[in-house]
């Protein structure tokens, strides 16, 4: 009787002279023994990130209910990855087979959007910073090099308003009436009526309840701002907020240069570092966006700053509806 080794559920299975990839309990896909003589490794690289469908260029900082892909790049001169594993190790621990590779999967995945990804279960994990080792197994047991990587969790996530609730528990932080609940409480704004129930019923989803909406079609400014006290043992802060950006053209005119800025001012109205985000129109997704930045206020403690949204209009008839809800600055 010849030798047998069985590897069940995970990895290889070997069987005489055959080699079958097994990953979970699916039926295996046939190798012939003569197919690995010579095998390389698989190569990878250009790690990337992508939040909640968008990518991000920082290593990112996320809630439990948020949607983290980690994308990575592949080169395989065997063409025998399709079948295989990622491996992934999350804060040092154990390798583990995360994700079965398509039978499929092409032989080469460089440039553009090709690859592989895998998305982590951001639920099971605790608050704090995570790292992370990732790689790929061919169907011949090949491991390719890794590639480290991390991200941040927080605990609260802001509350996703998409659907209307209006969840009491929101923790704005540092920020009074986060949510605008209480409609134009504790905020600045100009013109007086920013934050608001109303808006155009080419706004697609309506959602419900109060909300900030900076928008016009008129060459103007639109300012809506918040102070608050950095506490003494913060040595930074994370700004969150959720935006829906929606670009509306009508007449003859498609230019428009219409922007939206969020910045950090200091006492004496002057910005604190670059401004923390800029958009316009094409920024447009058509849904509500989370958008997150962790921001060094060290040199602040004790003091007063400012959180600042300003727009600005080209009034070249167009518009670009900038929308915003549950604005928190967790200290950090």
């Amino acid at each position: 009787m010849r030798a047998r080794l069985f590897l069940l559920c995970a990895g290889l299975l070997i069987v005489g002279a055959a080699l079958y990839a097994v990953v979970g309990c699916s039926d295996p896909v046939a190798i012939t023994a003569n197919e690995c003589k010579g095998n390389h490794r698989p190569q990878i690289g250009n790690l990337r990130y992508f939040l909640n469908g968008n990518q991000v260029t920082d290593p990112p900082t996320v809630h439990p209910s948020d949607e983290l892909k980690v994308w990575i790049q592949y080169q395989d001169s065997d063409c025998n990855l399709g079948g295989g594993s990622i491996w992934w190790s999350i804060d040092g621990g154990d390798f583990a087979a995360v994700k079965k590779l398509p039978g499929d999967l092409s032989c080469q995945g460089v440039g553009g959007y090709r690859g592989v990804f895998y998305l982590p279960d951001l639920s099971v994990l605790a608050s704090g910073e995570h790292t992370f080792k990732i790689g790929l197994t061919d169907v011949c047991g090949a491991t390719s090099n890794t590639l480290d990587g991390a991200f941040t969790e927080v605990g609260s996530p802001v509350d996703d308003d998409t659907t209307g609730d209006d969840d009491t528990s929101f923790d704005s932080g540092l920020i009074v009436n986060g949510d605008f609940e209480n409609q134009g409480d504790s905020w600045n704004q100009s013109p007086s009526d920013i934050i608001t129930t109303a808006i155009p019923s080419t706004f697609k989803p309506l959602p419900s309840g109060d909300w900030a909406a900076l928008m016009d079609d008129s060459a103007k400014t639109m300012t809506l701002g918040q102070e608050f006290l950095v506490p003494s043992d913060a040595t930074s802060v994370l700004v969150e907020f959720e935006i829906y950006i929606w670009w509306y053209a009508y007449g003859s005119s498609d230019a428009d240069d219409n922007t939206l800025t969020v910045e950090l001012l200091d006492n004496a109205n002057n910005v604190i570092g670059d401004p923390l985000y800029t958009f316009t129109k094409h920024d447009a997704h058509n849904r509500w966006l989370t958008e997150v930045k962790q921001t060094d206020l060290t040199a602040y403690r004790n003091h007063s700053i400012k959180l600042r949204f300003q727009s600005q209009s080209s009034g070249s008839g167009n518009i670009t509806y900038y929308v915003l809800d549950n604005v928190a600055i967790l200290p950090l």
